[in-house]
């Protein structure tokens, strides 16, 4: 069965094993177990807790001393994975080439016959792009134009995306743009718009969310999002779903969640999350399950529920997963095109 298949086939199982009052957003459901069948069939893995790079939203730990989930672990939690029902899997970190193992993780997803998402910030793909060839789809993070995307990322930060991108391109991986909606950018989408659509890559876009971080003065005005979403919905390279504009325009929140349930969340320490949300809450959720003394499928099926901060979750990656889960045209279209 190809990995769209099996992954629409999981995706029937869920919904068919719903416990669909658990999915709506109510608060008092945060820390509960879930009652229905649960299917991790995409899971996001922060590889590493280091990056080259300290830009101005991130909300990732860029620690050089802490330890990252040991490689022995790894490659058996990717094995768990695929035994688990898992179709997806997503790098990112910190940034994922910094992992002197990470060509051997990328062999083992392959192995399995998992698809393969990598995102970077580009600096090191090419030295690794003998390592990513085969990945299904390499994001690299672009912020702003040439001014705006080194002042969030440093000095160099959009030369280095142009040559990766030209590299990934004669190495035939496909690439797709990742930026971060937020105050600093909101000028110059209709510069990245024509950017991307002259060099012939896709773009998916998602809101800033500072929560977690503080940093309101990073938050689009209700005009500046206005404005954005206007020139999203002409971008042609745009592969974010035209309901997830809509979703932003609405300013309401979604009507259920699939966190924990169909997708979750690895932090670079080997603790799983329902989503990043809930990685960041160590008030409302706490810590996780810990992956490097149970087993996936089991720390999976004890993973409890986050809705503590649900309402205000405009992140994409959740979004489009929970689109997904719910079979909008759409977003199966946009998903397939961005592999091409």
């Amino acid at each position: 069965m190809s990995g769209a298949l099996a992954f629409g086939w999981g995706c029937l199982r869920v919904l068919a094993g719903a416990e669909t009052a658990q999915l709506s957003l109510h608060p008092e459901d945060n820390g509960r177990s879930y009652g229905g069948r649960k299917l991790p069939l995409a899971v996001t893995i922060s590889v590493t807790h280091r990056c080259n790079l300290h830009c101005a939203h991130c909300q990732a730990e860029n620690d050089l001393a802490k330890p990252d989930i040991p490689t022995e672990r790894m490659l058996a939690l990717i094995d768990e994975l695929a035994a688990a029902g898992t179709v997806r899997v997503g790098f990112t970190g910190g940034e994922p080439l910094m992992r002197p193992d990470f060509g051997a993780i990328l062999e083992r997803c392959r192995s399995r016959k998992l698809i393969v998402s990598v995102v970077s910030n580009g600096y090191l793909v090419p030295r690794y792009a003998e390592v990513l060839r085969g990945t299904d789809l390499l994001f690299m993070s672009v912020d702003g134009d040439r001014a705006v995307h080194d002042r969030i990322r440093g000095a160099g930060a959009f030369d280095a995306f142009l040559k990766a991108a030209d590299c990934a391109r004669r190495n035939g991986i496909p690439v797709a743009a990742l930026t971060t909606l937020m105050s600093y950018n909101a000028d110059c989408l209709q510069e990245m718009a024509d950017t991307f659509a002259r060099m012939g890559i896709h773009w998916m876009v998602s809101r800033v969310q500072t929560g977690f971080s503080g940093r309101s003065e990073q938050e689009l005005s209700p005009e500046a999002l206005e404005r954005a979403l206007a020139v999203l919905r002409q971008a042609p390279c745009l592969r974010t779903s035209r309901r997830y504009l809509d979703f932003l325009a609405s300013g309401r929140p979604l009507e259920r969640c699939y966190a924990g349930v169909s997708y979750a969340v690895i932090a670079p320490d080997g603790r799983l999350f329902p989503c990043f949300p809930a990685q960041f809450d160590h008030a409302a959720y706490g810590g996780g399950q810990e992956l490097l003394r149970q087993d996936f499928q089991t720390a999976f099926r004890k993973l409890p529920l986050y809705r503590a901060t649900c309402a205000t979750c405009t992140l994409a990656c959740h979004a489009e997963a929970n689109f997904l889960q719910e079979f909008n045209l759409e977003s199966i279209l946009q998903s397939l095109r961005i592999r091409r």
